[in-house]
């Protein structure tokens, strides 16, 4: 019985790091350019991934899997139940606005539940961040495993 419950707690522990790791991979099916002088950090909690690059003005670009940073950004404008349908549906739509702090935030859908986007980006820096999420690119055929693998995903 002993070994029938390890046996058990051992699939639970790696099928828990498998989806994890397939969540990661999906953020690192796109390349793209950022701005330089970011902080990087990866959150993954095995429903959803994102991948963050923080600065030091609070600006924060950002790639996601199954969420969004802009989510009450959306919800302010009443546009996240309309996101949420899109982002399911894989249309590449694009949502933006200001924030409170009057920053700018947007957030780009991808492909199906993958999202790219910054916010609290002030105006003097919008078009860089612009430009970065026009540079998304999505891999084709066996680079994107590449990329993961030789550790150069973003």
């Amino acid at each position: 019985m002993k070994k029938i419950i390890l046996y058990l707690l051992f699939l639970l522990v790696l099928s828990c790091s498998i989806k994890k790791s397939i969540y990661e991979h999906f953020l690192c099916e796109y390349k793209f350019i950022v701005p330089s002088g970011f902080t990087r950090t990866i959150l993954d909690n095995g429903e959803e991934a994102i991948r963050l690059y923080k600065y030091p003005d609070s600006s924060v670009f950002y790639i996601s899997f199954n969420t969004t940073l802009n989510d009450e950004n959306l919800k302010k404008e009443e546009k996240y139940y309309t996101w949420l349908i899109d982002f399911y549906k894989g249309d590449s739509i694009t949502y933006e606005g200001k924030n409170l702090s009057n920053k700018y935030w947007k957030d780009h859908i991808l492909d199906k539940m993958l999202s790219i986007g910054y916010i609290n980006v002030p105006k003097e820096r919008k078009k860089e961040f612009d430009k970065a999420i026009a540079s998304a690119e999505k891999l084709k055929g066996i680079g994107k495993w590449w990329r993961k693998t030789i550790g150069n995903c973003h």
